[in-house]
């Protein structure tokens, strides 16, 4: 019998490499308003969690939620971390915002952060502070469709760059346990898959605007989350993870008609 997480790490691979390659490929045909949506959707999140409940229980899953919604602002600063400082280096962006977010979420570990609430409420704070920051300080303007030329070779690469960017993500909460497991399902996969390529073939520009918009999609993981948390629990693994989607995938629609309205 094949291990679980083997086929977790499988699925995990093959679907985030498709999520971020479908991602990229809505960004380039439709803007960076739409892409941007898309990019923020619970993909990791709704993997991640799953597979918890499905390998070890539900109850583990909703135990992995608590910290998800602090570790969702740490996401935000993570974006404005990147669009801070891209213009410089976007070597160094990349390389800065990952250490923010890997050092805060470490420190909510060490904090040992048990408190639902608590977590919403720096969630918001962290939110609305850096959404504000994004529009008044740095300044970042969506960005229009751009033409794009598939060939099997290129959406083959996109696919295993993203592929390896959310099985890494999997790997490590395997690894580290529950709780750890709720930190690395907000890590930014499929975020980071995507400025990976996007940066790749259209700069920095477009990448920081997609980004930009992600953090309003984003707002359907941490309502994922909270879905999760009560759906689990009284509908069970199935019928949670269908009616968690659905209302994720409202707010998605939400998160749209505010960004349609930003500059």
């Amino acid at each position: 019998m094949i291990d679980l997480f083997v086929v977790k790490l499988i699925l995990s691979f093959l679907i985030g490499g498709l999520w971020v390659t479908f991602v990229t490929i809505i960004a380039e045909k439709y803007g960076t308003k739409k892409g941007g949506i898309v990019v923020g959707f619970p993909s990791t999140a709704l993997f991640s969690l799953f597979f918890i409940a499905w390998t070890q229980s539900p109850s583990a899953a909703v135990e992995a939620t608590t910290i998800m919604p602090a570790v969702g602002g740490i996401v935000c600063l993570f974006i404005l971390c990147y669009s801070a400082c891209y213009k410089r280096n976007f070597w160094l962006a990349i390389g800065l915002s990952l250490c923010v977010w890997a050092g805060l979420s470490i420190a909510l570990i060490a904090f040992q952060l048990d408190n639902f609430l608590v977590s919403l409420l720096i969630y918001a704070l962290l939110f609305g502070i850096c959404l504000y920051l994004l529009e008044r300080w740095i300044t970042i303007s969506s960005q229009p469709r751009r033409s794009m030329q598939y060939n099997f070779k290129l959406l083959l690469f996109r696919g295993v760059l993203s592929g390896l960017v959310v099985a890494t993500a999997v790997v490590l909460s395997k690894l580290l346990g529950p709780v750890w497991g709720g930190l690395f399902a907000m890590f930014p996969a499929a975020m980071l898959g995507a400025l990976l390529l996007i940066y790749f073939v259209h700069g920095e520009e477009f990448s920081s605007a997609v980004l930009k918009t992600s953090m309003l999609g984003a707002v359907s993981v941490v309502v994922y989350a909270i879905c999760v948390r009560y759906t689990y629990a009284a509908l069970g693994l199935w019928y949670g993870t269908l009616v968690s989607v659905i209302v994720s995938l409202f707010v998605s629609y939400v998160m749209h008609e505010i960004a349609r309205r930003m500059r």
